[in-house]
């Protein structure tokens, strides 16, 4: 919420809008997470629970009461809703949608419009910085003595299949961890829903343990704040990169060397519209490749012709990591 709007007076900030009251029955959704609605909500009775669901469960962010604003950073920046609102009890809300609060600041100054979506972005990444900072050392833990237990129960039956059962793994856990019940069936839920586990008739089984393997490498790299120096990787740059994991998906080195025309032919697969040169710039930026001869070749089809590429494996996997579990970190 924006900081302030809350101890301001919001029926004589929006009045001048026209809103509409609105009354909401107890367990109904204002909105739900990742829903593209745009309205923004004013309590004027009752209280409503913010919320996010992970696997099954959810997990109470606030609840609010007469006075309070909701909703607002969706109606400012048009993004998805980043939780759930449901009314508690029978609530009464003033509504304002997107096109009222779009016409009656259209004489606002556009730098003042610019203020107030910067503290939008800002805000929606605090709350992701604060979601990566609550997933505990004790949830990371949970996960990797689980990886730690499938491979010795296969190991011990001379198994391919990782299983375990459901009582023992988690009684294990606890005393081990010394982390509650609560939480392990917390993050139970939450590699359910990523696919990495099941649970059925008692039993707790790996879905592909090689996919397992690759998020616990993420999770260790994620405590040892592996990811911290990473930049940011978007657009074309993204498909390059891609494109680049799978042409040297079979080196065990830690660097694969490329020439120049075998690069350009991943550029090709990878669609990429950028001058090559800038494609290459971008990545020694990042520390993922390094050029030995030929560092100021010329823009255009055969800007790379007779240079020799080296791709530095570590780094790469270190952004394919980021890149396929980023979004993976529970709130836990």
């Amino acid at each position: 919420m924006l900081v302030g709007l809350e101890q301001a007076n919001p029926q004589s900030l929006f009045a001048c809008m026209h809103p509409m009251t609105k009354t909401i029955k107890a367990d109904t959704y204002l909105f739900r997470e990742n829903d593209r609605s745009r309205e923004l909500y004013i309590i004027q009775s009752g209280k409503v629970k913010i919320f996010r669901t992970i696997g099954k469960r959810e997990v109470e962010i606030a609840v609010l009461s007469k006075g309070a604003v909701l909703g607002e950073m969706s109606l400012i920046d048009g993004k998805p809703r980043s939780a759930s609102a449901k009314a508690i009890v029978d609530c009464s809300v003033v509504i304002i949608d997107a096109d009222t609060f779009h016409t009656k600041v259209r004489g606002v100054p556009p730098w003042f419009m610019t203020i107030i979506r910067m503290v939008s972005q800002k805000i929606r990444g605090a709350n992701r910085h604060l979601e990566r900072m609550q997933f505990d050392r004790r949830g990371i833990n949970v996960i990797l003595a689980l990886q730690y237990f499938f491979y010795q129960s296969a190991g011990a039956s001379g198994e391919t299949e990782y299983e375990l059962d459901l009582a023992a793994a988690k009684s294990r856990l606890s005393q081990l961890l010394s982390v509650s019940q609560h939480r392990i069936a917390y993050i139970l839920d939450f590699l359910q829903l990523h696919n990495l586990v099941t649970v059925a008739d008692d039993r707790l089984r790996c879905v592909d343990i090689a996919e397992l393997d690759e998020y616990c490498a993420f999770l260790r790299k994620l405590v040892r704040k592996s990811f911290d120096k990473i930049q940011p990787v978007d657009g074309d740059l993204g498909n390059v990169l891609l494109s680049l994991e799978r042409a040297v998906a079979v080196s065990a080195q830690e660097q694969h060397a490329m020439t120049g025309e075998e690069f350009q032919a991943v550029l090709a697969e990878a669609g990429a519209r950028d001058d090559p040169a800038a494609v290459v710039d971008l990545l020694k930026n990042r520390g993922i490749l390094t050029v030995k001869k030929g560092d100021t070749a010329p823009s255009g089809e055969n800007a790379l012709a007779g240079t020799a590429l080296y791709i530095t494996i570590p780094v790469l996997k270190e952004y394919a990591l980021a890149r396929k579990f980023s979004s993976m970190v529970p709130n836990a």
